[in-house]
């Protein structure tokens, strides 16, 4: 079961238009050697001017006819969600509600291929359409404000593909991907937020990102690192589904865990985080307002495992 509600400061949103109740399940099913199934759903109620309550489910089908080989098709109504992380922890807590829970609808569908050539590489392929009602773009203002305007992107599917290769190196691994798909862009830079929904055009995006993650052993310090380039300025989310890199931030992103000494007797570990995303943010808009799909951010804290 998850809780959680959000707020933003200045937001014209209401504060009760972020609070959601979840219960999700999910399951993974083995058929056979060859064959899985994987299906789940997440039930729950958002509370806004009028309550809402959805129930949003996922299949999907694995087969494997050889044992390096995958073949996989999925179908989901759920919002993306990265994948597990040992620095950031579950996704579902590090995700801020940018896009009031009553205003989300997703719908998702996937075929994808993977292929392990060796023990250290593995190559994969998928198409995709993503659709999503609602998205969010963060706004500043001549005067040094910040706002969030929600997009209303009904009816403009993102469809492409992806093309990703992995490969495991003796301290550390390192991949490269490339995703061209559809997206929402804008025609010309808007001057003031009401401009923007005029200028709102479909446009295709080419995306190169890079990805390395060592483990240090000697001073026990875990390190991931995403840059992201994308041939334009997006309004909304390209390929948000894909699970091969840590995070869809443009731009530089960096995540540091390290260990810190305890006492013998404590059962866990504890680790100093740093986590970082799009250090090089690029806006978009004239000189006095800009528009940015992720937000800058460095966050810290402190992670505890048992």
């Amino acid at each position: 079961m998850n809780v959680r509600q959000g707020a933003l400061l200045g937001d014209p949103l209401q504060l009760e238009s972020s609070k959601e109740l979840q219960v999700r399940y999910g399951e993974d099913f083995q058929w056979s050697d060859h064959l899985v199934f994987n299906y789940g759903a997440e039930a729950g109620r958002a509370d806004a001017t009028s309550e809402h309550t959805y129930l949003r489910p996922r299949f999907g089908i694995s087969w494997v006819p050889r044992s390096r080989t995958t073949l996989s098709v999925a179908a989901s109504s759920q919002a993306p969600a990265a994948p597990d992380d040992s620095i950031r922890g579950k996704d579902y807590f590090n995700r801020m509600v940018y896009v009031p829970p009553a205003l989300e609808r997703y719908s998702h569908n996937e075929a994808a291929f993977a292929h392990v050539f060796s023990d250290s590489s593995e190559f994969g392929a998928a198409v995709f359409r993503d659709l999503t009602d609602n998205q969010a773009l963060f706004i500043t203002s001549p005067d040094g404000g910040r706002g969030l305007l929600i997009l209303d992107t009904r009816g403009i599917p993102s469809e492409g593909f992806r093309l990703h290769l992995n490969r495991q190196f003796r301290n550390f691994e390192a991949g490269i991907g490339f995703t061209a798909a559809g997206g929402v862009g804008l025609a010309k830079a808007a001057s003031r937020p009401e401009e923007i929904s005029k200028e709102l055009v479909r446009r295709r995006f080419q995306v190169v990102a890079a990805r390395f993650k060592a483990d240090v052993d000697t001073t026990q310090t875990e390190i991931t690192a995403i840059y992201r380039w994308t041939s334009n300025f997006s309004a909304s989310h390209i390929d948000p589904y894909q699970r091969l890199f840590e995070y869809n931030d443009p731009t530089l992103s960096i995540s540091i865990a390290q260990n810190l000494p305890t006492s013998r007797l404590f059962p866990g570990k504890i680790q100093a985080i740093l986590d970082a995303r799009n250090l090089f943010e690029q806006s978009f808009g004239p000189q006095r307002t800009q528009f940015a799909q992720y937000p800058r951010l460095v966050k810290g804290g402190i992670n505890i495992k048992f």
